[in-house]
């Protein structure tokens, strides 16, 4: 019963919130698809430095690399809209 109330839905914070997944879907989909595997792993899966070095058979310095790539990359795009 009160699993189908629609109280309590903002439609306008839900646009919003549709709008800035999209938003971000395009900033990473921009980044080259092994700088992108190694910032989901870090960031969402919780993977360290070391352990996706391990995984991919990648020299640390080289993860660090594709980091600090995807990193400046979502800056620049976020155009401070997001802080």
């Amino acid at each position: 019963e009160g699993l189908h109330k629609s109280d309590g839905i903002d439609p306008h914070r839900e646009v919003e919130a549709r709008q800035e997944i999209q938003h971000w879907r395009t900033i990473l989909q921009q980044l080259p698809p092994r700088t992108l595997e190694i910032f989901l792993l870090n960031r969402v899966e919780g993977y360290s430095y070391r352990e996706i070095a391990t995984d991919l058979r990648l020299p640390l310095w080289r993860v660090q690399k594709h980091m600090l790539k995807a990193v400046r990359h979502i800056a620049a795009n976020m155009g401070g809209e997001h802080e």
